[in-house]
């Protein structure tokens, strides 16, 4: 991987110069310890709370637009 660096020359016009970048090595110990991904599953209460939160969110997004919708609906029809 090399990084693109604008210099100046001596007139005054840019330039490009690459200039080579190098990477630290990875550690002996990468993904390790407290960092290390665990793949598990959420519990049934957990899974229940965050449910029944998007449920209420939609719908008290989607009950007043409704609301409006059928109001506009029967205001055009009589």
């Amino acid at each position: 991987m090399s990084t693109a660096i604008v210099t100046r020359t001596a007139t005054g016009t840019p330039q490009l110069a690459k200039k080579p970048v190098t990477l630290p090595p990875k550690p002996a110990t990468a993904g390790k310890g407290w960092a290390q991904k665990v793949d598990r599953k959420p519990g049934l209460a957990v899974q229940l709370l965050t449910a029944g939160t998007s449920a209420c969110v939609a719908d008290s997004i989607t009950f007043p637009l409704d609301t409006v919708k059928v109001r506009l609906q029967v205001r055009l029809i009589y």
